[in-house]
C-alpha cells in the first residue's frame, strides 16, 4: 500500500458517456430541445441547412442499440426514428456523411472490423491506429 491519499485498489470507470449533452430521446419521449431546435442546438450544417445528413444513436428498455443514418433528415426526424425504432435514450452523432462510421470488431481468431452498413464512406479499420476523430465505443461484459 501507498500512502498517497488518491491511490485506489479499485480503478474508477464511467458507467455512461454522451458526446452531445442534448438529448434526441429521454424516458422514451421526443425530447424539448429537438422540438425548439435552433441551428446550434445540435450542431453547425453546411449553409445552416436543416435537412442533412444525419447519425444517431439509441438504447432501448431492453438494452438493445439502435443506430439511425440517412441523408436529409431534420433533428425532429432523426429524433422520432430513433423513438419509432425503440429508443427511450437517444442522441445525435456525427451531421457529416463522410465521418459517420458503424464498426463491429470481433476478437474472435484474430481482430475483424466490419462496417455494419455498406454504405459508409471510411475504412472499418480506421480506429485501429491514431485518428484525430471522436468516437462512441460500445463493449459487451
Amino acid at each position: 500500500m501507498t500512502d498517497d491519499p488518491v491511490h485506489r485498489t479499485t480503478p474508477q470507470r464511467p458507467t455512461a458517456v454522451r458526446q452531445n449533452p442534448t438529448l434526441l430521446v429521454d424516458a422514451g419521449q421526443v425530447t424539448d430541445a429537438v422540438r425548439h431546435a435552433d441551428s446550434g442546438a445540435f450542431g453547425k450544417t453546411l449553409g445552416d441547412s436543416t435537412y442533412v445528413w444525419r447519425s444517431g444513436v439509441g438504447v432501448t428498455a431492453n438494452g438493445d442499440i439502435v443506430t439511425v443514418h440517412g441523408n436529409a433528415l431534420s433533428v425532429k426526424t432523426l429524433a422520432q426514428l430513433l423513438q419509432q425504432a425503440g429508443s427511450v435514450r437517444a442522441m445525435q452523432l456525427d451531421i457529416n456523411r463522410d465521418w459517420t462510421s458503424y464498426v463491429y470488431y470481433d476478437h474472435r481468431g484474430g481482430l475483424k472490423a466490419k462496417k455494419l452498413t455498406p454504405d459508409q464512406v471510411r475504412t472499418p479499420t480506421r480506429y485501429l491506429g491514431t485518428s484525430t476523430r471522436d468516437f462512441v465505443s460500445v463493449r459487451s461484459r
